[in-house]
């Protein structure tokens, strides 16, 4: 269920619309697989959900930015000393099946359709999740698909890729001054403007390789010096049993550094 402190910085000049988001919410995250009148339960309330979302004065910039301030003052009242994680990932927003959807944009191919969302969502240092600091959501051209060698020679500023900076700096301005700040991320994120990024020194960065870059302090590189590297720790991570596929712990480095 959603409070009203998750709602409380969203302005759309009309109680009567925030008051609507909120019942929205509700019916939204009690089933979040079903269709809007399906989730909204009747027939009024799917009719006041299609007129919130036509009204000019709702705009998803105005729901993400009045969240976005709620998870920061949750961040402040965790107290000093607290270790944030800021996750920060994409995903696709599949509408393939809708074929008369105008405007839609394409995704891994021609035939693939629908939108891109990036989210950082951040919790504490124990896994108790706080909300979101950022989220960007666009669409991909269908005539600019296939064109990967002319976006290489665009500025960072305008590639995909500038998201993660954009979730980068939105995590480190809401991070508090006496906390500290770890910033993990997919391989999507092993740029290297990313790295040049000025960082606080409360502020973290946790990556997972794409690239095997040249290290300072060694004559090899990443990837290599790492496989000489003694394992200081193992993972077990339990996958629940699901249909047919049984319990099993996955794939994981042994204390003696085995590949299990």
């Amino acid at each position: 269920m959603y409070g009203k402190r998750e709602l409380q910085h969203i302005d759309f000049g009309d109680a009567r619309l925030t008051e609507r988001l909120e019942k929205m919410l509700e019916d939204f995250a009690n089933n979040p697989s079903a269709s809007i009148p399906e989730a909204c339960g009747s027939l009024a309330a799917a009719k006041a959900a299609y007129r919130f979302f036509s009204n000019d004065a709702v705009e998803a910039k105005k729901i993400r930015n009045g969240y976005c301030k709620a998870t920061i003052e949750k961040m402040v009242e965790q107290g000093e000393n607290v270790t944030f994680l800021f996750k920060a990932d994409a995903t696709n927003i599949v509408f393939s099946s809708h074929k008369k959807l105008a405007g839609i944009g394409v995704l891994r191919n021609q035939n693939a359709r629908g939108l891109n969302l990036h989210t950082t969502l951040v919790s504490t240092e124990n896994e108790v999740t706080l909300g979101i600091v950022d989220q960007y959501c666009w669409s991909r051209k269908p005539e600019d698909y296939g064109k990967r060698a002319e976006r290489s020679k665009k500025p960072i500023e305008e590639k995909e890729s500038f998201r993660w900076i954009e979730s980068f700096r939105a995590s480190q301005k809401s991070l508090p001054s006496n906390a500290k700040g770890i910033f993990i991320a997919d391989r999507g994120a092993d740029i290297y403007e990313l790295f040049l990024e000025p960082r606080n020194q409360n502020m973290h960065i946790l990556i997972r390789a794409l690239h095997n870059r040249a290290l300072t302090d060694s004559s090899e590189k990443m990837f290599q010096d790492l496989e000489k590297t003694d394992c200081v720790g193992t993972v077990k991570v339990l996958i629940n049993r699901s249909g047919e596929r049984k319990e099993r712990r996955a794939a994981r480095f042994a204390s003696d550094g085995s590949f299990q």
